[in-house]
């Protein structure tokens, strides 16, 4: 009896591994942009539906006035040349009617694709081109960098989840010690109502300080069971902030989400935002991945398993 039980839980541990490497649900969610400018390949730009990507990258942008945007892939000074040096180059030139932005985004719940109902982790290098420190363009709170993840708003907003910024210059929601560093936003959560306006008491200061040319690693844990995410950001193999421990462990439960709904948006983007005519931001994005984490993973293995051992007694 016991041979018989150990025999149906390996047939059960083969059996789900195969259903794991055969289902593209369970599998990464890659961007890295080897196929180039293209609107015929998945993993390019604009790419198309795939991989679990549920359709091409979208780009959104002010409807008055709107900026100057473009987007290339080229080779030259890559983030990451040991897969391929292919990589998102984005440049938004202001407009003259002030304040505007254009961002870029990707539908990654579609099916197959990420299962956002349970806790996954995204991972990408994020380079800023242009000097922030000492900017005479990069001045205002309206001058920023963002990347989030939201319903298909074309910008931060309060159906966003999660987000990570840089602005130019204090204002209502941003003070004079985070100007030009990483930001967090600690939103609250399922628990508090989304609100349309970013608060400065949520704002979480890494201390980092954006420096143009460096590439920084950033990996984004989502827990849609608790509404809760965590961040890392690493440069060169060095870590340089993580929620979980820093701020004196205030965030080691999780970073609240921003917005108030019950399922994570599934929509990943990377925004510029203008002021003026001679604003030019500068930004380069690669070696996207969104995975599932291990636990859920290993749920499906202890299904498949327990799937098998019905099905062997029935047999």
């Amino acid at each position: 009896m016991n041979k018989c039980f150990y025999r149906n839980v390996l047939m059960g541990v083969v059996v789900a591994a195969l259903t794991v490497m055969t289902v593209p649900a369970w599998s990464e969610t890659i961007a890295e942009f080897a196929d180039g400018l293209t609107n015929t390949a998945v993993d390019g730009y604009v790419g198309m539906a795939g991989g679990g990507w549920a359709g091409p990258w979208v780009e959104g942008k002010s409807t008055t006035g709107a900026p100057t945007a473009t987007v290339t892939v080229p080779t030259i000074n890559p983030l990451n040349d040991q897969v391929n040096d292919n990589y998102l180059n984005v440049q938004v030139t202001g407009s003259t009617t002030g304040t505007k932005f254009f961002s870029t985004m990707r539908d990654y719940k579609g099916t197959p694709g990420v299962d956002v109902t349970n806790p996954y982790t995204i991972d990408f290098k994020y380079r800023v081109n242009e000097t922030l420190t000492g900017s005479s363009t990069f001045t205002s709170i309206d001058d920023r960098y963002q990347i989030f993840d939201t319903t298909g708003a074309t910008s931060v907003g309060a159906t966003a989840s999660w987000y990570i910024g840089c602005y130019g210059g204090a204002g209502s929601y941003v003070d004079a010690d985070m100007v030009g560093k990483w930001l967090l936003y600690d939103g609250g959560g399922h628990d508090v109502p989304s609100v349309t306006t970013m608060l400065l008491a949520r704002q979480v200061n890494t201390g980092i300080t954006v420096t143009a040319g460096t590439i920084y690693d950033m990996h984004v844990a989502v827990d849609p069971t608790d509404y809760t995410y965590d961040v890392t950001i690493s440069s060169g193999g060095t870590e340089l902030y993580n929620s979980l421990t820093a701020n004196g462990g205030a965030y080691a439960g999780g970073l609240g989400w921003r917005t108030s709904a019950s399922t994570s948006p599934g929509i990943l983007g990377f925004l510029g935002n203008t002021t003026a005519t001679d604003d030019t931001r500068k930004f380069s994005v690669d070696s996207i991945r969104i995975v599932p984490e291990p636990s859920t993973l290993w749920m499906v293995i202890l299904g498949g398993m327990v799937l098998a051992g019905v099905r062997r007694r029935r047999g």
